[in-house]
């Protein structure tokens, strides 16, 4: 019973703290926009925005499970890796 409160307690810390950085980052990002936006003509702001909607876009579709399907394999070949490289790429 104690390790099972034992792991409450730390999943409950680690969650907090998780959010905590999350909050923080979400805070940071956004004097940073500030920042950008006082500092960037409104066109450079744009491509900017532009730019990091495609990267976003892009890491998302980034790995596309390659790197799971390659651990979950028991005998992994040299085409295996080449297939999952270039598609990541």
């Amino acid at each position: 019973m104690n390790t099972e409160f034992d792991f409450k307690n730390q999943m409950t810390e680690g969650i907090r703290w998780l959010g905590l950085g999350q909050v923080f980052g979400y805070i940071v990002q956004f004097f940073v926009w500030v920042a950008l936006a006082r500092i960037l003509t409104p066109e450079e702001f744009g491509v900017l925005g532009i730019a990091l909607v495609v990267m976003n876009f892009v890491l998302i579709f980034n790995e596309l499970g390659m790197v799971s399907a390659i651990i979950q394999r028991r005998e992994i070949s040299l085409r295996h890796t080449s297939t999952a490289f270039w598609i990541c790429i």
